[in-house]
C-alpha cells in the first residue's frame, strides 16, 4: 500500500487524474515487478488439536502405556558372558516419557514398575495402551 501511496502522490502534484487513486492502483497491480516484490502474509492453516492437547489436567491424569521387548543388555562393556534379557517400559504423557527397564515380562514386575511410577495418591483417569 506504501507504494500506491508514493506513486499517487507523485503524480496528483504533477497532473489531476479524474478517478486516479484507482487507475495508479491498478496499474501498480499489473506491474511484475511490484507483484514480486509485494510482502504478503500468508497464515498457516492448522489442524485443530484434540481436546485432551487443549484442556489442562494435573500430571500423570492422562498417560499412555508402552511395553516393549526383550531387549539384550550385558553388564560390562566388555566381554561379558552374563547376557539379561530385559524389557522397555515407558510411561508417556504429553511432552515426556519416562522409560523403566523390566526385567521380567510377568505381570507382577509390570504392575510393580507401573506402582514405582505413579504416585500413591494419584489416579488416573485416561490410561491407554
Amino acid at each position: 500500500m506504501r507504494v500506491f501511496r508514493q506513486h499517487f502522490l507523485l503524480l496528483s502534484n504533477l497532473y489531476q487524474i479524474p478517478s486516479g487513486q484507482d487507475k495508479v492502483r491498478r496499474v501498480i497491480d499489473k506491474c511484475m515487478t511490484c507483484f514480486r516484490t509485494r510482502n504478503r502474509t500468508i497464515n498457516q492453516m492448522m489442524g485443530d488439536l484434540p481436546r485432551d492437547r487443549v484442556v489442562t489436567t494435573k500430571p500423570f491424569e492422562k498417560t499412555g502405556l508402552l511395553f516393549s521387548g526383550p531387549v539384550i543388555t550385558k553388564h560390562n562393556l566388555n566381554r561379558s558372558r552374563v547376557t539379561l534379557k530385559s524389557y522397555i517400559f515407558a510411561l508417556v504423557q504429553r511432552l515426556f516419557i519416562h522409560l523403566e527397564i523390566v526385567l521380567n515380562l510377568c505381570t507382577e514386575a509390570f504392575t510393580l514398575c507401573f506402582r514405582s511410577l505413579l504416585p500413591k495418591t494419584l489416579q488416573t483417569h485416561h490410561c491407554l495402551e
